[in-house]
């Protein structure tokens, strides 16, 4: 067992450093706009959402073995996810960068791909919003079975506790 977590964090320690650099985020958003302008004539953008342990790694991990594109999920989770809370709370303050982040990903990526696929959990509650200021070719949402999710968590050892619970009789409070 112990293999197969070093396996496993040599592989996440690889991914992410595979991960390409962000090198137009320090620009305006001037300079930004008018590159999408340009750019997005010949290449495209993909936009996803999904729930946690849907397989949207899984979904970008086959995706980057794909010549031409690049796929990669929660470049930016705080700023992502502040989007997400902001977004889910009708306050728009985050609106203007999130967009700058998602272009500036989207312009890195076409450095070397005709196409970028950006996915976060954290669009689900923006996702119309993104759609119309960034007009991607596609909107990909995951929709995971609820028992997979289940399976998933448990086979990540999320519920590997002895205690019983009964669905049946109310949960007694610890004094």
């Amino acid at each position: 067992m112990k293999f197969y977590k070093l396996f496993y964090k040599l592989i996440m320690r690889k991914y992410k450093k595979s991960k390409p650099k962000n090198i137009y985020k320090k620009k305006t958003s001037k300079l930004i706009n008018k590159l999408i302008l340009k750019k997005k004539r010949k290449k495209k953008l993909i936009l996803a959402t999904q729930v946690g342990r849907g397989g949207g790694k899984w979904l970008c991990d086959i995706l980057n073995t794909i010549e031409n594109i690049s796929a990669y999920g929660e470049r930016n989770s705080i700023d992502e996810s502040i989007f997400r809370y902001k977004r889910s709370h009708s306050i728009k303050s985050h609106d203007n960068k999130i967009l700058k982040l998602i272009k500036t990903e989207a312009l890195s990526d076409w450095e070397r791909n005709d196409l970028s696929y950006i996915s976060s959990p954290y669009f689900s509650h923006g996702i119309s919003f993104l759609d119309f200021k960034l007009k991607p070719q596609k909107i990909v949402i995951i929709v995971a079975s609820p028992l997979r999710v289940l399976t998933s968590l448990k086979n990540k050892g999320w519920y590997n506790f002895t205690e019983k619970i009964r669905l049946d009789k109310p949960l007694k409070k610890n004094s």
